[in-house]
């Protein structure tokens, strides 16, 4: 099987994001949290124990001015994950709590991704303040949506963030353009968020797998998130060829997956376990933390 790759096991805590959109202007819910969770831990951990293994999860937390406003505190999300993850219920997992920024502003009630570079920098510099003296200590980012610039990369350099996992390589999303960005861990330039350069800062790309969706006419990059049928990631997993392997899953899509809406490619529930055993049968890996990564 070759050199040895880094499993990358990430969560991203967002609200119930189709019960309510994310710009929804007064109320978040949170079933995903406080259901979702715990299940997925569950099966994680089921999964680390069934393999005499440990798992290393890093879960990236909601903390922005839209969570402080509608949830009261800016750490709320944090508080609320670390409850669950402290019930000692998950003994084969490797757990740590890292930032998730959704970049909003306010207008009219409603709250939209924001395109101003003064809202950007002041919103992270102030939330990152808050989590810092709220005892919370960040050393990895991931902004939400995967929405990025270099307005964005200086202000995290400046706060001294070691580790951002936003980089969606191969696809350009509309607002930011990933397309052009290395498919492995870099150092970014400061002038070009996408191109290597010497920041103390490591970009942490997702991997992102060529996937044919059933209603698609040809296969698209996609990111590897665990709850994909196996049906669809196989194929990637078996030819997958860089040294980290960083996977994704939001708690709530679990809760979606007998419900007419939910996607297309995901799969029952175990498809979560058989991924990772996928992943760690078809390729030698040892799993590690974001801020691990060396």
């Amino acid at each position: 099987m070759g050199k040895i790759k880094s499993l990358v096991i990430t969560i991203d805590i967002d609200n119930d994001f189709i019960s309510t959109p994310l710009e929804s202007p007064d109320t978040l819910f949170w079933t995903g949290l406080t259901i979702g969770l715990p299940k997925i831990l569950e099966i994680f951990n089921s999964t680390a124990k069934a393999n005499d293994s440990v798992l290393a999860i890093t879960i990236f937390c909601r903390a922005d001015w839209q969570i402080e406003k509608i949830m009261g505190q800016a750490e709320w999300v944090f508080l609320e994950t670390n409850k669950i993850i402290s019930s000692g219920k998950y003994q084969h997992l490797n757990i740590d709590l890292q930032w998730h920024p959704h970049l909003y502003e306010e207008n009219d009630g409603k709250w939209f991704q924001s395109h101003d570079n003064s809202i950007q920098r002041n919103q992270l510099i102030d939330i990152h303040n808050k989590l810092i003296n709220a005892g919370i200590d960040v050393k990895c980012t991931r902004i939400g949506e995967c929405f990025f610039n270099n307005n964005i990369l200086e202000t995290l350099v400046e706060l001294k963030i070691k580790f951002d996992s936003t980089a969606f390589p191969g696809r350009d999303i509309g607002h930011t353009n990933w397309k052009p960005s290395p498919t492995h861990p870099y150092h970014p330039d400061l002038s070009n968020f996408t191109s290597e350069g010497n920041q103390k800062i490591l970009e942490v790309p997702f991997s992102m797998l060529s996937i044919h969706a059933p209603y698609e006419r040809a296969p698209n990059l996609r990111y590897l998130n665990l709850i994909f049928s196996p049906e669809y990631t196989t194929s990637g997993i078996k030819d997958y060829s860089e040294n980290f392997i960083v996977t994704i899953l939001h708690p709530y899509e679990i809760l979606t997956l007998n419900q007419p809406n939910t996607h297309k490619l995901f799969g029952p529930e175990n498809s979560i376990s058989e991924n990772v055993n996928l992943i760690t049968s078809h390729l030698k890996t040892k799993s590690i933390l974001v801020k691990d990564i060396t």
